[in-house]
């Protein structure tokens, strides 16, 4: 959990510190109302809007597809 002024402040303070390794991803997450009304968790990756996490497992879905094909 990264709390502060900024979060990615707050990242790049942790990788300067190696709290967070150099190349590790990181998920932000942010409330959103979904279609329905309902509030739901919409994750984002710091590496780009192509990774997500599975809904169901919070595994990042490219990971998820490596381990399921071995």
């Amino acid at each position: 959990m990264a709390t502060g002024d900024n979060v990615l402040t707050a990242i790049s303070v942790g990788r300067e510190c190696n709290i967070i390794e150099a190349d590790a991803e990181v998920f932000l997450g942010d409330m959103i109302r979904g279609p329905s009304g309902v509030e739901q968790i919409a994750w984002k990756s710091t590496k780009g809007p192509q990774h997500k996490l599975n809904a169901g497992t919070l595994i990042p879905e490219d990971f998820a597809e490596i381990k399921a094909s071995h």
